[in-house]
């Protein structure tokens, strides 16, 4: 195993960048897309996302690759995420899954990730390196080695910033968000309830009834921001120190289709925890046969509010 992790240090130091253009149309040159999209694949692993060794390029795995983007503040377009999982394959250790009849693409002919997914089914790593990743010590030993040798000291902080934010600052806080669920009237009388957190995340669900229809006979806008909102609180609870009062003072919210029954679900995720404020946002979907349709999405900033 300690040849094994050597042998990977070195592969991880050697990944090619990806030459992508920026918005003027002009190259801008190698950046460092595939180590970005690397680290964003080791945290989802950490955080129990991905729990098997198939990288399937999902929307949320692209979600959290832009994200980081933005943390470390590179310029991206949006083929940079579907470059990045098809470089990947020039270290070696990362193996593409074609679908069968689809003509292999090359990194140049990719426009987007909905070509990458009709082309792709996703990727695997090497039999021998998967088992390092799934390894807390070698897995942050290899994440050590893309942060400090692709990225600014800066950079580095930022994306350190980023696990950072979903470390855990109170021991109980699965019973407060539960608290924050219970003792809310309103949000009990919609039917709001918690499905599940973890550090950084939150979900809550509602079945929808005639008394959450508008006159139109569609589930009217302020319980699906309801939903999300109290599902980003539950994220923010879960990140800050016991005992702290949350609100937001100032959200986002915007609507992409109606619904008019069955069951929604709010999925919250922690973009960012700071000293005064954190950064949530948070998506509804019509959940139908164990089938997600995003309906809305919203992000909220909360801040620390004396009692």
């Amino acid at each position: 195993m300690c040849g094994m992790i050597h042998h990977f240090i070195n592969a991880f130091s050697a990944i090619p960048g990806s030459s992508g253009n920026g918005s003027s149309g002009q190259s801008s040159g190698s950046q460092p897309f595939p180590q970005l999209l690397l680290i964003v694949i080791l945290d989802s692993i950490g955080d129990k996302e991905i729990l098997r060794n198939f990288i399937s390029p999902t929307p949320e795995l692209e979600a959290r690759f832009d994200r980081y983007v933005e943390i470390v503040g590179v310029e991206a377009v949006k083929e940079d995420f579907a470059r990045a999982f098809l470089v990947l394959q020039a270290s070696g250790f990362w193996h593409l899954a074609q679908r069968k009849g689809e003509e292999q693409e090359s990194v140049q002919e990719v426009r987007g990730t909905v070509q990458l997914r009709n082309t792709y089914f996703g990727a695997r790593f090497s039999d021998t390196l998967y088992p390092l990743l799934v390894m807390e010590p070698s897995r942050n030993r290899l994440r050590q080695i893309l942060v400090e040798g692709y990225f600014s000291s800066t950079q580095a902080k930022r994306l350190q910033g980023a696990v950072e934010t979903m470390k855990v600052r109170n021991e109980r806080y699965e019973q407060d968000v539960a608290e924050v669920f219970d003792k809310a009237t309103f949000i009990r009388n919609l039917g709001i309830h918690l499905l599940e957190v973890s550090p950084g995340k939150c979900s809550a669900g509602v079945l929808v009834v005639d008394e959450h229809l508008q006159h139109l006979g569609r589930v009217h806008g302020g319980v699906i921001s309801s939903l999300a909102g109290h599902a980003a609180l539950g994220a923010a609870i879960s990140v800050v120190p016991g005992g702290e009062i949350m609100v937001a003072p100032e959200f986002t919210f915007t609507m992409f289709r109606s619904v008019n029954s069955g069951k929604l679900e709010g999925r919250a995720k922690v973009l960012k925890s700071g000293a005064l404020l954190v950064f949530v946002e948070a998506e509804v979907f019509s959940v139908e046969d164990e089938q997600s349709l995003l309906i809305a999405k919203g992000s909220f900033t909360f801040t620390r509010a004396n009692q």
